[in-house]
Parts: C-alpha cells; structure tokens; sequence
C-alpha cells in the first residue's frame, strides 16, 4: 500500500498506485552478474492508506474514506483504502 504524503493529501498515493499497477521495463544485474532487462507485470492489488497530515489533521473519518475511494474510482483504480493509526491520525507529535 501506499501513504498518502505528510501533508495529508492524497495525490502521491494515487500516483503510486496507478504507477505500481502497470508493467514496467528496467535495466538489472542477475544473481550471475550478467545485465538483463527485467520486466514485470504490474501489481493489481494495491492500496491507499490514510495516515493522517500536517495540513489535513487525521484523515480517518467516513467521509474521508468516501473521497478517496471517489478519487480511486475516478481513477479506475480498485476502492482498496487501509487507515493507519499512527502518524497524523494518532494527534501525537
């Protein structure tokens, strides 16, 4: 899953997920040392998590679930939302 930023805002979780979601393409080293190209196929089955934020405060209310899972859907990404209860949701410092 992904976090959304310490601001409380959404956009980097969402960028992640549809990111992290699609197939990539990229230059590695093999356990032989010999350079490959490495493909994968994405992962379908990722999340946002609501952690809370500096500008935002806790982010763990239902209507805040139902704006991200809005934003998801508007996105077509899969409406996968986890809370975390520490960092900005926890008010401690």
């Amino acid at each position: 899953g992904f976090k959304n930023g310490t601001d409380g805002k959404l956009q980097v979780a969402i960028d992640a997920v549809m990111a992290v979601s699609q197939g990539h393409s990229f230059l590695s080293v093999t356990k032989q040392g010999i350079v490959a190209i490495v493909r994968t196929s994405g992962n379908p089955s990722c999340h946002v998590i609501l952690r809370g934020g500096s500008a935002t405060g806790p982010n763990y209310s239902a209507e805040h679930v139902r704006e991200a899972k809005a934003v998801l859907e508007k996105k077509k990404l899969p409406g996968r939302i986890m809370i975390d209860c520490s960092h900005g949701n926890s008010n401690k410092d």
